[in-house]
């Protein structure tokens, strides 16, 4: 598994994007922010409530948290 960790805009999307095209697939990420006006639910993220991403979290639904900008 690799993890493309970094700031907003660093490149992730572009690094992923080279990745994929020698064969890696992608994990989709849960995220509780709002959807941007380009992203499409269920490829860029999974949008859920705090309630879901928490209750996720607490079923071990998910591989890890992180918090950026007061969303999960």
């Amino acid at each position: 598994m690799i993890a493309l960790i970094g700031e907003s805009a660093c490149g992730k999307s572009e690094i992923q994007k080279e990745l994929y095209a020698l064969g890696y697939e992608t994990l989709t990420l849960v995220t509780t922010r709002p959807k941007r006006e380009n992203e499409v639910a269920g490829k860029d993220y999974v949008y859920v409530s705090v309630e879901e991403f928490v209750r996720r979290w607490e079923d071990d639904g998910l591989i890890g948290v992180a918090e950026y900008n007061g969303w999960y």
